[in-house]
């Protein structure tokens, strides 16, 4: 039995991250686990080593980590459930479609190095104007 990270197929990734589809993996005798997808040559990939030195590792939980997110890892992902009970191959697979973004930047505030200082007693409010 294969289940994945979603309960819709779409996941998101920033560009440049390190990111992990998730995937569980259930069965007796424990299912050989990898995930393959279509690449831009309309190719089948299939990825089943567990090796962080690699781009993309299967890690012992199912899941696919994917060192550092291109663009091009965009599209359809499938986790692969396979065992072979009594010589007979059963086979379970789910999909999601990974969508790839670039960071978001987040607004911060640049903090004041002015000379003035503020005095506040308990219980008065203070209203501070940002610009």
């Amino acid at each position: 039995v294969v289940s994945t990270q979603s309960t819709g197929s779409d996941v998101v990734a920033y560009r440049g991250s390190v990111y992990f589809l998730k995937c569980s993996v259930a069965g007796k005798p424990v299912p050989k686990s990898m995930w393959k997808r279509i690449d831009e040559k309309d190719s089948t990939v299939t990825y089943s080593q567990h090796d962080d030195k690699l781009p993309y590792s299967v890690q012992s939980d199912s899941s696919l980590r994917i060192a550092a997110v291109k663009q091009s890892d965009a599209g359809k992902w499938t986790c692969v459930a396979q065992s072979q009970p009594e010589k007979v191959t059963l086979t379970d697979e789910k999909s999601l479609n990974l969508q790839v973004v670039d960071w978001l930047y987040r607004p911060f505030v640049e903090p004041y190095h002015g000379h003035e200082t503020i005095t506040v007693v308990s219980g008065d409010t203070l209203e501070v104007n940002i610009e």
